[in-house]
């Protein structure tokens, strides 16, 4: 018998990681005077750390910011993002990232003293958020995925994607797409 015979899968395990990214929610704008304890930002780094990457290399590098100008100052250049965009015709919606500010933690460039070849992948906020956060609509796994080579039922084109931005996304941001009328 092989390895791929005898494997059996932690299913109770998989439900539990399931359980935390189904129902992840959304906040936009943070109390600023609640700290997050460090202690609950390195758990997050700590599940971070374990993350895959090509040859064990872990080419990644973390840095939380606590600094309010150096939050102001990444907040402000999220503000300045969507006005680029619209100059560039993307018609893409760029959310409001003024409460990156408020957060008590966040995680660009010369403001963080990241050197040039390095590439800023993602920026994390944690906080006590500043009103009830939710929970937002996503494709379902038929509408993303294609097995063996891509399937072109699947295939949205950039007319495709600016008539779903127009005129469907604003109706399923904070619902699901099955109440779309």
């Amino acid at each position: 018998m092989d390895d791929v015979t005898q494997f059996t899968p932690n299913l109770a395990r998989y439900e539990a990681l399931m359980d935390v990214v189904r129902n992840r929610l959304t906040s936009r704008a943070f109390r600023p005077h609640i700290t997050v304890p460090r202690e609950h930002i390195e758990l997050v780094l700590e599940a971070a750390r374990h993350a895959p990457s090509g040859a064990n290399a872990q080419p990644w590098h973390y840095i939380v910011v606590i600094d309010p100008a150096v939050k102001k100052s990444i907040a402000g250049y999220f503000v300045v993002e969507p006005s680029k965009r619209v100059k560039l015709t993307t018609k893409f919606p760029t959310p409001n990232y003024r409460g990156l500010e408020t957060a008590p933690q966040t995680t660009l460039r010369s403001l963080i003293d990241v050197p040039e070849g390095l590439a800023i992948i993602d920026i994390m906020v944690f906080g006590v958020p500043a009103k009830p956060p939710f929970k937002r609509w996503e494709k379902s796994l038929a509408q993303i995925v294609s097995w063996n080579r891509h399937d072109m039922n699947n295939n949205m084109t950039i007319d495709d994607i600016e008539s779903w931005v127009r005129e469907i996304h604003h109706k399923v941001t904070y619902r699901g797409e099955a109440k779309v009328n």
